[in-house]
């Protein structure tokens, strides 16, 4: 991922009243395509590319935005297609957790500032980042990687219990498991099992956050790299998690005191460095332990949802904030100023259902005043399962609030209003 100045849309050289072209490889992820596209007004025309087999209805409602190509993946590389070769591009940025390292390898590809050394040296995989962290001696947690089922028991064994065993390369909370001692992995052998022949997983010791009151005991901290120099865009402060480690909310700014915040973001930038990432975004999740932040993992993108919550409390969208850093706008860092507290809420299903039969409240919620959207996941008749992690999320609400007390009030509301009827067992 990266930029170079002083190129134009349309390929041609020493224009100055046409604006640069940025790359953006798309599938769904941290950002929607409308949202990039009115990002980038003003600053750069976006064309979009997509692998090849690509589903009709995305494909209609990007080429309704922005230019939009097919390539085909090779393994986690683009075969650049000839159109692009043509181009003089200003940048390659992607928002999608599984294109990361297509994109990288994209951007190495076409001589533009990226992280390909980087995905090499294992800095997508949960494992490669704790041997990277460990080796640049920021931080020790004991992790091994999985690859056979055979390995599972040692594993747990060597780390220790309590420990989290999760896929190697995975978002979204998927297929995340706590093992609290040798009762749990007996109980979960055979399902622990099935998850590593569908792909590696690592085991890694539990952190333990310290009691904070209504808020989480994690934050994730928001960052911009350009040549390897490291950026903090901000702190995002979060809810508690649903069992067992599926993610309920964001707020921004975060409730940190200014020596935590600090810990947070020299914490986040030394990892950066550790891990070799130089280019684009980074959301590093941070578990707030008694001994001070301890990091749970690094993505290379921007968080999810961090645009939606960060536009709700007034500050400059973190997508455009992203493509001006590629771009080499420095004036795009400039620490954001909130004027109120953004948020979001989801709705997560008991852990023990597997059928959602109703879902109630979604209407008296639009009807809360700091509430700015309300949209549903599930229907009624829909399965459910907690190996799914976010992505079976019920419902989920944005808000606005004066405050941070107000925000708590709303969220609170909406635990009361919006509550689910489940078919259980199975």
């Amino acid at each position: 991922m990266g930029g170079r100045s002083g190129t134009t849309a349309d390929g041609r050289a020493g224009m100055t009243d046409t604006l640069p072209t940025v790359v953006i490889p798309f599938v769904p992820g941290a950002a929607s395509p409308v949202r990039i596209v009115q990002a980038a007004k003003d600053l750069a025309q976006i064309r979009f590319l997509v692998p090849r087999g690509t589903r009709g209805e995305l494909l209609e409602v990007l080429r309704q935005l922005a230019p939009c190509a097919e390539a085909e993946l090779d393994g986690d590389r683009f075969v650049v297609p000839a159109e692009l070769r043509d181009l003089s591009l200003a940048a390659v940025v992607t928002f999608a957790e599984q294109l990361l390292a297509p994109t990288a390898f994209l951007a190495e590809e076409l001589s533009l500032p990226n992280n390909a050394a980087a995905v090499r040296a294992g800095a997508l995989r949960k494992s490669g980042q704790r041997k990277l962290l460990a080796a640049a001696g920021v931080e020790r947690t004991k992790a091994a990687a999985v690859r056979d089922p055979a390995a599972l028991v040692a594993a747990v064994d060597y780390v220790g219990t309590p420990c989290v065993v999760k896929p190697d390369g995975g978002s979204g909370s998927t297929r995340t498991y706590l093992v609290s001692g040798p009762e749990d992995l007996e109980q979960l052998g055979r399902e622990l099992t099935a998850a590593v022949e569908a792909g590696p997983m690592v085991v890694e010791e539990l952190l333990c956050g310290r009691t904070s009151g209504p808020w989480g005991d994690y934050v994730s901290v928001e960052t911009v790299s350009a040549g390897g120099v490291h950026r903090v865009l901000g702190i995002t402060g979060k809810l508690p998690l649903a069992p067992p480690f599926r993610e309920r909310g964001h707020v921004f700014p975060a409730t940190v005191d200014d020596d935590l915040a600090q810990a947070c973001e020299s914490l986040a930038v030394r990892a950066l460095t550790a891990i070799g990432l130089r280019e684009g975004p980074a959301h590093l999740e941070l578990k707030l332990t008694g001994t001070g932040p301890r990091i749970i993992e690094v993505n290379s993108r921007l968080g999810g949802y961090v645009d939606e919550v960060w536009a709700a409390a007034g500050v400059v969208s973190p997508v455009r904030t992203v493509l001006a850093a590629a771009l080499g706008r420095p004036g795009a860092l400039d620490p954001p100023q909130p004027s109120s507290v953004g948020w979001y809420w989801a709705s997560h299903a008991p852990m023990e259902a597997r059928r959602l039969l109703e879902l109630d409240g979604l209407k008296e919620a639009r009807r809360l005043e700091d509430v700015r959207y309300v949209g549903r996941n599930r229907r009624p008749g829909e399965s459910v399962d907690w190996r799914n992690g976010w992505a079976d999320h019920l419902a989920l609400v944005f808000g606005s609030s004066s405050d941070h007390e107000a925000a708590l009030a709303t969220i609170d509301r909406l635990e009361q209003l919006v509550t689910g009827t489940f078919e259980f067992g199975g």
